[in-house]
């Protein structure tokens, strides 16, 4: 797989050639290290801060949108490990797309829930069951996700 680290740097065209390269490597990997390659290369985006709101999905960015960014908010960085899954045809019985409540970071954040036991962040992974550290506010069905992509 290609550097994710200067994806973000090379410009638009480039770092699109390299999201291809990507959603087709992970065909090839199991579920979970396809979710592991895919959150590897997201999290190497520059980030800023927060750039839409979780709760009004009708204003989330499609994946092209998300790639026209140069930075990344995190909640695009997991919308775009979800969009990049979701493209590359793997199987995502193992995980959902939530709002949670981050009880350290104090903010409502956009979350991959796996096997209803992890919860996923742009930037840490807690048990889902840490009622001290993190709060599952929504998770979003398949019909919910589908207009976006």
């Amino acid at each position: 797989m290609e550097n994710s680290l200067t994806v973000w740097t090379v410009g638009l065209h480039s770092r699109l050639r390299a999201w291809r390269n990507l959603r087709e490597d992970i065909c090839a990997l199991s579920p979970d290290d396809a979710l592991e390659a895919t959150y590897d290369w997201w999290k190497t985006s520059p980030a800023v801060r927060r750039t839409f709101d979780p709760w009004k999905i009708e204003n989330w960015p499609n994946p092209w949108n998300l790639l026209y960014q140069d930075e990344q908010c995190p909640n695009s960085i997991i919308l775009g490990v979800y969009y990049t899954l979701r493209l590359a045809d793997i199987n995502l019985d193992f995980c959902k797309l939530a709002i949670i409540n981050d009880i350290e970071q104090r903010h409502n954040c956009l979350a991959l829930i796996i096997d209803s036991e992890t919860a996923i962040t742009y930037n840490k992974i807690m048990s889902s069951d840490s009622a001290d550290l993190l709060e599952v506010l929504n998770i979003f069905t398949d019909d919910d996700l589908k207009k976006l992509i």
